[in-house]
Parts: structure tokens; C-alpha cells; sequence
């Protein structure tokens, strides 16, 4: 399903299917003059195709190569739409495996295919912001002073993450797009933010405090379980059906591996 919602100059599409209404999760993509940020993924493909015939876009960006962001690349260049994809997000689309299981259930696995994206110019700046994932970008529109995140914010206590996540870098991204002063946020899951320099450093604040709380308990030699059920809440219910691939004990590890690496958040 595709529900368009409208945000004066900015159409946020909608993106879910019967199971993805069941668990909760939404994705959205969303077009700004003349662009589609973002392509959804696999299973709303054809409803995605469908409605860019009715209302053709320029081109497209992406924010980074997970499937629910990533998984129509291919279907849009194959019609012609030029896509805004770099090099690394574009390897690692190509490179991924079959998708978990809990994955496949809810976006479908994308096609990655061969043909090389057609680039196109465009009114945005392409702001780095890895954390949750190396390639991720924000997408900033500076004319409107309007902020497409991607999966950069995702909410103020969001803490449940892939194990190849860094808390570290999140920080310094989230930093570093709080400093453009955006007046309006888009949130790939969450749709419109509101207040959003207010949320990013509530966000940032939050993650920092609980990063040093987390690597406190771990230095006392605290079990990760212990942790997860004493400074973020218990462990989150996607946990149990991504089987612990997407969990708050992986925010707990993240932690651990950064300061291994001897990175440390600001």
C-alpha cells in the first residue's frame, strides 16, 4: 500500500504492506522538488512504480543500501530514472546476501541487477552521516531549510541496532546535521519530526549519557543482559523476531566495540 500524505511542498509516500501494518513498521520515501528520496522496498514495488507513472519524478537519491531504502534502485533505472546512489552504497547493494529471514518477511529481497544508475543534478547538498550504516547519507535541502534523515534519527531513545553499527559516529553525525539548523525533519520510519534541532540533541544527549553509563557497568564487569534490562528498559520485541539481529544487546556490543577501537563519543 501507498499513502500519500502532504506536507506543503514535500509528499511523503507511505509505504506498507499487510504484515509491516501488523508489526508496526512503516517506511516512507519522500519527493521535494522534483526528487524521490529514498525508493522503498521490494514488496511495495509495484505500488511504488504505479504512482511515479501518474506523477513522474527527475531522479532519485538514497540514503544508504539497506533494503527498505535501496530495494527499487534497480526497478527505477531499468524504466530510466536517474538515480543519486554513491559507489559505496551501490557495492554494498550488490554485495548483500540473502536477506535474513525476518527481513525477507517484511521488505522482500531486492534485485540488485547491473545496471549502472544514470546520476542527475540536483538542488541538494549530500550531507555524510555514518553511524548506523558507513554509506549513509542525510539529504539537505538548504533553500527550505529541511532535513531528510533517513535512518540517521529514528527517535530520541532508539536503541535497539545492527551489530555493525557505531554509537560513536551516530553522535558525531547527528552533531554535524544539528549544526545546519534545520527547521523541518524528515524521518524515514517516523515521518515528520517535530522541533527537530530540539530532538537531535535530545537524541544526542541521550545517546552520550547512556553510552558512558553503558561503558561503566561494562568496565565493573556487568553482564550485557544485566544492562539491557537496567539502563535501557529490557530488551525490545524485534529482538525476538529479527532472532537478536537487531537488538538493545547489539547497542550494548556497539558500545563495548567502539571503545576496543578506542573511539569514544564527543
Amino acid at each position: 500500500m501507498l499513502t500519500v500524505r502532504h506536507h506543503d511542498q514535500v509528499r511523503e509516500l507511505i509505504l506498507t504492506t499487510r504484515l509491516t501494518r501488523a508489526v508496526r513498521f512503516r517506511v516512507s520515501a519522500f519527493v521535494c522538488r522534483g526528487f524521490l528520496i529514498d525508493t522503498g522496498f521490494p514488496r511495495v514495488r509495484s505500488e511504488l512504480l504505479a504512482y511515479l507513472e501518474r506523477e513522474p519524478v527527475q531522479g532519485a537519491i538514497v540514503t544508504h543500501w539497506h533494503e527498505d531504502h535501496a530495494g527499487n534502485v534497480t526497478a527505477l533505472a531499468e524504466r530510466g530514472v536517474p538515480v543519486v546512489v554513491s559507489e559505496e552504497t551501490l557495492r554494498a547493494h550488490r554485495a548483500m546476501p540473502t536477506v535474513p529471514p525476518y527481513r525477507w518477511a517484511i521488505w522482500g529481497h531486492p534485485r540488485p541487477g547491473s545496471i549502472v544508475p544514470r546520476s542527475s543534478e540536483h538542488p541538494f547538498t549530500l550531507v555524510p552521516t555514518p553511524g548506523h550504516t558507513d554509506d549513509h547519507i542525510a539529504v539537505w535541502d538548504a533553500e527550505t531549510r529541511t532535513l531528510f534523515s533517513g535512518d540517521l534519527f529514528l527517535g530520541v531513545k532508539a536503541s535497539f541496532v545492527h551489530a555493525e553499527e557505531s554509537v560513536a559516529a551516530l553522535i558525531a553525525s547527528l552533531e554535524r546535521v544539528a549544526a545546519l539548523g534545520p527547521e523541518r525533519m524528515f524521518d524515514a520510519h517516523r515521518g515528520l519530526v517535530d522541533r527537530p534541532v530540539a530532538a537531535l540533541r535530545a537524541k544526542i544527549e541521550w545517546l552520550e549519557k547512556t553510552a558512558s553509563a553503558v561503558r561503566t557497568a561494562l568496565a565493573n564487569g556487568v553482564p550485557e543482559g544485566a544492562i539491557v534490562a537496567k539502563l535501557l528498559g529490557g530488551e525490545a520485541p524485534v529482538a525476538f523476531f529479527s532472532l537478536g539481529q537487531v537488538s538493545r544487546r547489539n547497542f550494548v556490543r556497539v558500545i563495548r566495540a567502539d571503545a576496543r577501537a578506542g573511539v569514544r563519543s564527543p
